[in-house]
C-alpha cells in the first residue's frame, strides 16, 4: 500500500541486535543511515519524514547499532533515493562485493 515498501515498518517490524547475529551484522544499520544522512538527507528527521515510514525511534536504532534492518527495508530506502541497495552500502569509490585484504 505504500510506495517505498514501508508499511510494515510503521508497526515497527526489526530485528534487535540481542539475538545471535553474524559478527558485524549490527552495523549494517549505521552504515545504511551513514550512507544517507547528510550526502541525500540533512538530518535524521528529514530522513524520517521522506521515507514516511519507519519511526524516528527505529532509525536511531539502526544508526547506532541497537537494532538491525530487515534487508527489504534496506532496498526500499535505497529505492527512496534511487539507487541500488548494494550501491548504497558500498564504500563510495569502493565495491562491496570486494574480499578485504588478507
Amino acid at each position: 500500500d505504500d510506495a517505498c515498501g514501508f508499511a510494515r515498518l510503521r508497526s515497527s517490524a526489526m530485528a534487535t541486535t540481542k539475538r545471535t547475529t553474524p559478527n558485524g551484522a549490527g552495523q549494517l544499520g549505521a552504515r545504511l543511515i551513514a550512507a544517507l544522512v547528510p550526502r541525500y538527507f540533512p538530518t535524521l528527521s528529514a530522513l524520517q519524514l521522506a521515507a514516511q515510514g519507519p519511526a524516528y525511534s527505529t532509525l536511531s536504532n539502526w544508526k547506532h547499532g541497537k537494532a538491525i534492518p530487515e534487508w527489504e527495508s534496506v532496498e526500499a530506502m535505497a529505492r527512496l533515493v534511487g539507487v541500488d541497495a548494494l550501491e548504497l552500502l558500498a564504500p563510495r569509490g569502493g565495491d562491496l562485493t570486494a574480499l578485504p585484504p588478507r
